[in-house]
């Protein structure tokens, strides 16, 4: 038994991406057909159509005998391919399909910068000296591919932010209007 997350109609047919209810795992479906099933793992936010493709990205452990690792995907159409990431990367926030290009959004290096990968371009995103990334990912605006996020200022005042290909567009400031 699923949930549904996310539905996507185009001209000829209906998609679905589930969550099963014991709490791992998804289900991905054309017209009700079981397309793609996981018994683990975790999707990011949405379900989407980019570039007339339908797309999805989700994260899976994966044990080896070196010990356990998260693993992450990217389907298109029912057709899943590994995204890899540099060594270096300590959180991947969000995933996502955007004019044909995997993008994500990661914290990365001995100081955990935000950074928004856009297939093989790289965009620092500029948090306030001394903040901290609470919650963030992406979304599109046109042809942009953009962040929102909740952050912590240097004096722990819960602040938000919109960011363009890395570029602060507009903060929310804790007790500003």
């Amino acid at each position: 038994v699923e949930n549904i997350r996310g539905i996507v109609v185009d001209e000829e047919n209906f998609y679905t991406l589930g969550v099963l209810r014991n709490g791992g795992g998804f289900t991905y479906r054309k017209n009700g057909t079981l397309i793609l099933e996981r018994r683990a793992g975790n999707v990011f936010e949405r379900l989407h159509i980019d570039s007339g493709r339908v797309c999805f990205a989700f994260c899976q452990s994966v044990t080896t005998s070196e010990g356990s690792s998260e693993r992450y995907y990217m389907v298109r159409d029912g057709r899943q391919s590994v995204m890899e990431f540099d060594e270096d990367v300590s959180i991947v926030w969000d995933m996502m399909s955007h004019q044909g290009k995997n993008c994500a959004l990661v914290s990365s290096g001995p100081w955990n910068t935000l950074e928004l990968i856009e297939g093989a371009e790289k965009h620092i995103v500029g948090i306030p000296h001394g903040g901290e990334m609470l919650s963030c990912r992406l979304f599109t605006s046109g042809k942009d591919i953009c962040v929102e996020g909740l952050f912590s200022d240097k004096e722990g005042s819960l602040c938000s932010g919109i960011w363009i290909k890395g570029q602060e567009y507009m903060l929310f400031e804790a007790g500003r209007s």
